[in-house]
């Protein structure tokens, strides 16, 4: 008799802690210095969250950055009901106009539902097929 043990582990999928953002300014090139601020409104004069990246690349206007990089984002930065608009400064000039909302992504639409599911609760049925 060959006896075969089989051990599963499985590893809980997480959404990652950066939010790549990409845009396009009024410059062909050069490294500029952006600094990133996560606001409560689009008036709000107190940012919640504030970010630095300095030497970022243009070419030909366009940049790349991966926010959360080098401040990381609080638990409770996206929490809650209401929503967030991103301001974004150029070489410390005024903030650009205006701020952009900040809107879901796929991992965000569905976590909403797993964060009500309690620790622990078990899987009762799976495409109509009870236990």
């Amino acid at each position: 008799m060959i006896s075969i043990c089989l051990t599963i582990s499985m590893s809980f999928a997480q959404a990652p802690d950066l939010i790549n953002f990409q845009g396009k300014l009024n410059i062909e090139s050069g490294p500029v210095i952006l600094t990133f601020r996560i606001y409560s409104s689009e008036s709000a004069t107190t940012a919640l969250w504030t970010e630095v990246h300095t030497g970022v690349s243009v070419n030909n206007g366009v940049f790349n950055v991966m926010m959360g990089g080098n401040t990381p984002f609080s638990n409770s930065l996206f929490t809650g009901s209401g929503n967030r608009y991103l301001g974004i400064t150029v070489n410390g000039e005024n903030e650009l106009s205006p701020r952009l909302q900040i809107t879901s992504v796929a991992y965000a639409i569905r976590a909403t539902q797993a964060d009500e599911i309690a620790f622990g609760q078990a899987v009762k049925s799976i495409n109509n097929l009870s236990r």
